[in-house]
């Protein structure tokens, strides 16, 4: 089978007794939200006062010749609601689109990601039924699973999808608490599946 380089796994392909394919899956898992700091460093966070926590990040790569490159990175960000976006990774001034800052929420933030597990159970599988509670594992890198075993095909597909309010072409205002992220994903049972 097929794996992706330094993960563990066969990614695409079979088992003694499980086959599976995938393609990707284009879920909706981000948004973007314009928003307002006070002076003393708090964000509205839905009529909420939330504060933006800011920290350096060195990121240091082994050249060639031996010698080491370390780069600095400011980062910053709002606990539990997304990263604040910096100016010059916007292609346009963020004027023109948000009266504050742009934070991007994504389903990929959340600590608990399991898809590791989930290519491991993959390659354990001895049936449909349990490929397809290895596949309940995924929750960010989203596809559409086609498998097979002796007694048929399936296709199965899951992941975290941010169950929200208001449009989520647009950027959110993110003062207002009807448009932020819920916590809550869609429900297992609403993703496609076929046996």
């Amino acid at each position: 089978g097929f794996s992706f380089p330094g993960v563990p796994g066969v990614h695409l392909g079979h088992n003694r007794k499980v086959n599976w394919v995938a393609t990707t899956n284009f879920a909706d898992v981000m948004d973007l939200f314009d928003v307002d700091i006070d002076a003393d460093g708090f964000a509205d966070m839905g009529g909420v006062p939330a504060p933006v926590h800011v920290r350096e990040e060195t990121i240091r790569v082994l050249q060639s010749d031996g010698s080491l490159l370390e780069t600095a990175y400011t980062m910053t960000d709002i606990p539990g609601h997304g990263v604040l976006l910096p100016a010059e990774l916007l292609p346009i001034d963020k004027m023109v689109f948000a009266d504050g800052e742009v934070m991007v929420a994504w389903a990929g933030f959340e600590p608990e990601t399991q898809e590791l597990f989930e290519y491991l159970d993959f390659d354990r599988s001895a049936s449909k039924e349990e490929f397809r509670e290895a596949v309940g594992l995924e929750m960010i890198g989203q596809q559409n699973w086609v498998f097979a075993d002796a007694s048929g095909i399936g296709y199965q597909t899951h992941g975290h999808i941010p169950v929200r309010g208001g449009d989520p072409r647009r950027i959110q205002k993110a003062s207002d608490p009807s448009l932020l992220w819920t916590g809550e994903f869609l429900d297992d049972s609403l993703y496609p599946s076929l046996d």
